[in-house]
């Protein structure tokens, strides 16, 4: 309702499931995390569509159901909460998180955003080709605790500007780690 380009997605990883993500699109730069909404399966996609009927977007998560072998569907219905109604300041994150970089694909430059708990000593996102070898250590060292985006300028740990193609981003924070892919074009 507010015009601004909102973001659904779901965030999977090997130790806490998936779960859907919702940011919301600000005025004056990056998105915000709206929500962290678990799932009781393992979801794969994100659709948009009134569900219900009732004239309001809902999001619906597809994936697969971990009690049979059939697929799910999870539906978060829309309470018509508009935007603006989110308060600036968001609680600190009690999991910490990995959000998709933006622009993807992108040139030359794009932005990750990720959230470190409360509690966290060591954070290390690095970029990796997509052979595994690590291209170039965006930051490493302690964040506070709350929502980061850190830049990453396209380049190597020599300064040279990678080729296009598929890269890995890998955010550790003490002993959990998550990746994500992003593609760089000409």
């Amino acid at each position: 309702g507010d015009g601004l380009l909102d973001i659904a997605l779901v965030d999977r990883n090997l130790t806490d499931g998936s779960a859907l993500v919702v940011l919301l699109g600000q005025r004056n730069g990056a998105p915000i995390l709206e929500g962290y909404y678990p799932l009781p399966g393992e979801g794969s996609q994100v659709l948009a569509s009134d569900v219900n009927g009732d004239g309001d977007t809902d999001l619906v998560v597809l994936g697969t159901n971990p009690a049979s072998s059939h697929g799910g569907v999870f539906a978060f219905k829309n309470q018509g909460t508009p935007a603006t109604a989110v308060a600036a300041e968001t609680a600190t994150p009690t999991a910490f998180a990995l959000g998709a970089n933006y622009p993807n694909p992108f040139n030359p430059t794009t932005t990750i955003p990720l959230a470190v708990p409360a509690g966290s000593k060591d954070v290390d996102l690095t970029i990796y080709n997509v052979l595994g070898q690590p291209l170039r250590r965006v930051w490493t060292g302690p964040l506070p605790a709350g929502e980061h985006e850190l830049t990453w300028d396209g380049r190597d740990a020599q300064g040279q500007p990678v080729a296009t193609g598929v890269y890995v981003y890998r955010l550790q924070v003490d002993e959990q780690t998550r990746t994500r892919k992003m593609i760089k074009i000409e």
